[in-house]
């Protein structure tokens, strides 16, 4: 069993951003009412407060997958964001996303899988279950380690990482100083991202969101 639509927000303006936003983007086949940006961007639909709510666009629910897409690092989201309405140059910390979802109109998700740097390696994603407690209803949260670059599989890559030729991949870069880091060899399986249940954690049958084999590195 899959997610059932993918909403896709980018919190980022720079081309980096983008262009790993559009790749998801094609390979996904998202729509244009469920694409989001802040700031506004070429072909992407603007944030602002109450966008969900708006009539004529789908309404996220627990069934739903949404990616947001955006530099990261061990505590913000989003860095650097020149919207008007977002907290400054730092970006979004936890408490200050779980209340811009539910400002734009978003009350249940079933998966927020962030591809961003870092926010997996520290508590963003602990915390922002915490945050969002009274304000949105959260299945998941899926979260990376390291610095995170997205490539599109190669028919080389295949054998060693799954998927499909041409289906986004995120590339975790080694920091710990051994030998698979000097080397580039990048991380891989649990290594690479830290899952977290939400408060509203259902089973996915078919998928790794499963609550009675959880583990909290994923698999």
């Amino acid at each position: 069993m899959r997610w059932g639509r993918l909403f896709l927000i980018k919190l980022c303006p720079d081309k980096v951003i983008h262009e790993s936003a559009e790749v998801y983007r094609a390979w996904e086949q998202v729509p244009d009412d469920r694409k989001w940006s802040d700031p506004v961007s070429d072909g992407w639909q603007e944030l602002h407060r109450g966008c969900f709510r708006q009539a004529g666009i789908p309404v996220p629910t627990l069934q739903d997958k949404l990616m947001i897409i955006a530099h990261g690092s061990l505590t913000h989201v989003g860095v650097e964001n020149s919207a008007l309405e977002s907290p400054g140059g730092q970006g979004f910390d936890a408490q200050d996303l779980a209340v811009w979802l539910k400002q734009w109109g978003i009350e249940e998700i079933g998966l927020i899988s962030f591809k961003c740097c870092y926010i997996g390696a520290g508590t963003f994603l602990e915390d922002f279950i915490r945050e969002s407690a009274n304000k949105l209803r959260v299945g998941w949260v899926k979260g990376y380690k390291g610095p995170a670059s997205t490539i599109e599989r190669k028919w080389y890559d295949v054998p060693v990482i799954g998927g499909s030729t041409g289906k986004p991949y995120e590339s975790i870069k080694r920091e710990d100083g051994g030998l698979l880091g000097q080397a580039g060899v990048p991380l891989y399986g649990s290594d690479r991202f830290k899952i977290v249940p939400g408060h509203a954690a259902m089973n996915m049958p078919g998928s790794r969101y499963l609550l009675d084999s959880f583990r909290e590195a994923g698999d």
